[in-house]
């Protein structure tokens, strides 16, 4: 069997997989990349919502000890490199971690809110009475703004975290080309004898008629 033949048929067939698994490869990086983004921004707000929340009624009796130990342990979450409270009128009155990268910037807005500067996702909560807090305060009206939490997260840390996951389908991927690869170059050698062996019988054959025909001749 010549080897542009055997060539041919290892090309037609490996070929196909090496741009699967590398189209393969992209895509899961490109989803791993979003689903982390998606992941950064859900967690940072429930924290930071939650943070406000355990923040009320220590800003309403002013515990000092208090607040300084809910904003030190956010720095014990994964990912998160800074944290602060800020007061109504936006000064910064507790924090914890080294300084914040992103300028802090807060929107006149009930809700929490985000921004991204590069791989650095920084949340803002707002800090209100609740129901309960209020009742215990009668000269607080219920919305009554306390101030603010911040929460600075760095997704190279959240990636460091994540990189297991990403390694593992790498080698997933890689193991299922690999199978692949032994499997066509199994069968394709399988292929390849048979016709070599067909070729030899033909081959065979086709003397013998010659042997034949050449003895008719000389008789």
């Amino acid at each position: 069997m010549p080897k542009g033949l055997r060539s041919q048929i290892l090309a037609l067939t490996i070929l196909p997989a090496a741009v699967i698994t590398i189209i393969l490869g992209i895509y899961f990086s490109t989803q791993r990349n979003h689903d982390l983004h998606n992941y950064t921004i859900n967690r940072g707000k429930t924290s930071a919502e939650q943070f406000a929340i355990n923040a009320q009624f220590a800003l309403t009796s002013s515990n000092h000890s208090a607040l300084q130990q809910l904003i030190n342990n956010a720095l014990e979450e994964s990912g998160v490199r800074a944290a602060g409270i800020f007061s109504a009128n936006k000064i910064e009155l507790y924090h914890a971690g080294p300084a914040f990268q992103t300028k802090l910037i807060f929107d006149q807005t009930t809700t929490t809110q985000f921004k991204t500067n590069g791989n650095i996702y920084t949340f803002y909560a707002p800090i209100f009475l609740n129901q309960f807090t209020s009742q215990l305060n009668h000269q607080l009206d219920k919305n009554t703004s306390l101030g603010w939490i911040a929460i600075e997260y760095n997704t190279n840390d959240l990636l460091l975290t994540e990189s297991r996951s990403v390694i593992n389908q790498f080698l997933l991927l890689a193991f299922s080309f690999v199978a692949t690869v032994v499997i066509i170059l199994k069968v394709s050698n399988n292929f390849i004898n048979d016709i070599q062996h067909l070729n030899e019988k033909i081959k065979g054959l086709q003397e013998g008629r010659l042997n034949k025909s050449e003895n008719k001749s000389s008789s």
